[in-house]
């Protein structure tokens, strides 16, 4: 079992939406020896009892000029992001499903959905399948941060960002999916758009922690 979970955060500015283009966290997949291999034994522990964490990262989530914390965590198979407050008391944890082996998450984008919320986009490489065919898949998850309070914070599972298959007779497709945001319906609340060539769906927060994707 060779992975690590790292993560820089980039261009960090106000809730602008100008700014908030920019403003990524990233979250890259290394080799784990680093941390296993103190010893042999330690290394075949691990191997049954995986247990591994980002460092706490800081991040003005809702623009009131105190940072709240993010954690990714790995923990014998389960993908879990923890949200902490300014004073490290645990806010949100939240689950993310896994697909195949090599589950990954890859990229959190925090974007502005509008003057009142905004959204953690989290780019999550769910793992691949090789028993016959071969499949691999990405998949966003939306986190809504309403700036008045965390009690509303909720998680949707979006539509898939990447997948990838190849079958037992050699046929091959890969699929990148754009993800976009726009106000469709001009009520001052965009809607992610995730789209590639004809397919595409549509992402909706309706307030109160409540999503509808079509």
């Amino acid at each position: 079992m060779k992975v690590l979970f790292i993560a820089v955060i980039l261009g960090w500015g106000a809730w602008q939406a100008s700014a908030l283009a920019q403003d990524e966290l990233y979250i890259k997949k290394m080799l784990l020896q680093e941390r296993l291999q103190e010893s042999n034994k330690e290394l075949k522990k691990a191997v049954y009892d995986l247990q591994v964490s980002t460092p706490l990262y800081k991040v003005d989530l809702n623009q009131d000029k105190y940072k709240e914390g993010i954690i990714y965590h790995k923990d014998n198979g389960r993908d879990v992001l923890h949200i902490l407050s300014h004073r490290g008391e645990l806010i949100k944890s939240f689950e993310l499903d896994a697909f195949g082996k090599n589950a990954v998450l890859d990229r959190i984008s925090i974007k502005q959905l509008s003057t009142e919320t905004n959204v953690m986009i989290l780019y999550f490489y769910a793992g691949e399948q090789e028993y016959i065919d071969y499949k691999g898949q990405g998949r966003l998850y939306f986190i809504n941060i309403d700036k008045s309070s965390f009690d509303k914070m909720s998680i949707q599972k979006g539509p898939s960002f990447w997948s990838e298959a190849k079958d037992s007779y050699g046929n091959y497709h890969r699929r990148h999916y754009k993800v976009d945001l726009k106000d469709l319906n001009h009520d001052g609340v965009k809607e992610i758009l995730v789209k590639y060539a004809s397919i595409s769906q549509v992402c909706m927060y309706q307030g109160e922690g409540k999503w509808v994707c079509k």
